[in-house]
């Protein structure tokens, strides 16, 4: 039997392999006996626990070898490997998502701001008008931003799967619409409890996001699992996986955070980069393949 934890390594990144201890694992039948299908370089055999398997454990192979730990300085550089790989369909999906929320927030209120001047002006008395037209238009406004937000982070996880499975992402992977309403509404109710418990003292919403962040990355890999399931896992995984999660989250946002401030190129990269190391780090942490790059 081969080793299942050796992937094969080539330029292309699509490897699915143990070097960072979320490679691939072998397939075992009824009898017990493991095996690996011809050429398929990591891919395996689907079963309980095969390739994009719903429910996929997050321990050791049964039967096999102890998993290699997860490295998650490791899965932050596979993070920039991957994504530099293909960025211009990110960049360019990111430019426009950027272009469109920033029309949602800004041109109905400068329209109405230009119709009130100028109603203004003409000696129209406007105070009446902003209980009645101004609040509810901020209001609505906030609401479609928000909505956007979370359809846009449903986009960036989508995209990432994809570079994980070391499939070639397009632009139109960062622009899909009803079949990813569920990830959106799991991120809309990971950012609801986040800023609930932000709102509550602050240090809250920050443990919230800390063993939280899994679940619309779940949601993106396995569409039909259960809201409440992916919360369920994605709690389960991070306390299996504490420390390294933690350093990853941390590790990740900063850099993140600090790609942002590059001109242009950064802020349209930080997203993405961020994106697919969540994608990466849960898929390790399940114990799922994923692809490599050298």
């Amino acid at each position: 039997m081969s080793n299942p934890y050796q992937g094969f390594s080539g330029e292309s990144g699509n490897q699915f392999g143990g070097v960072g201890g979320y490679g691939g694992y072998d397939y075992r039948d009824a009898a017990g006996y493991g095996h690996q299908l011809p050429g398929s370089y990591g891919y395996q055999q689907s079963g309980s626990y095969g390739e994009h398997q719903p429910g996929a454990w997050s321990g050791n192979p049964p039967g096999g070898a102890p998993a290699q730990p997860i490295d998650a300085m490791d899965i932050v550089g596979q993070s920039f490997k991957g994504y530099l790989k293909q960025p211009v369909s990110g960049m360019l999906a990111m430019l426009v998502h950027l272009i469109i929320s920033f029309a949602l927030l800004f041109v109905p209120g400068t329209v109405l701001g230009g119709v009130f001047a100028a109603m203004e002006e003409s000696g129209t008395d406007i105070e009446p008008l902003v209980p009645t037209v101004g609040i509810p238009l901020m209001v609505v406004m906030g609401l479609a931003a928000f909505a956007y937000l979370f359809w846009l982070m449903a986009n960036l996880f989508n995209g990432s799967r994809k570079i994980a499975d070391g499939e070639k992402v397009t632009f139109r992977d960062y622009f899909r619409f009803g079949q990813l309403n569920g990830c959106a509404g799991v991120y809309a109710c990971f950012f609801i409890v986040v800023m609930l418990g932000s709102i509550a003292g602050g240090f809250p919403g920050l443990i919230l996001y800390g063993l939280l962040w899994p679940a619309p990355v779940i949601k993106a890999d396995n569409p039909d699992k259960p809201l409440m399931d992916c919360f369920r896992e994605a709690l389960d995984l991070i306390m299996e996986n504490l420390g390294q999660s933690l350093l990853f989250i941390l590790v990740c946002s900063l850099i993140s955070s600090l790609l942002v401030f590059i001109p242009i190129v950064g802020f349209l990269a930080a997203y993405p980069i961020w994106a697919l190391g969540m994608v990466l780090f849960t898929r390790a942490m399940q114990r799922r393949p994923a692809a490599r790059w050298e």
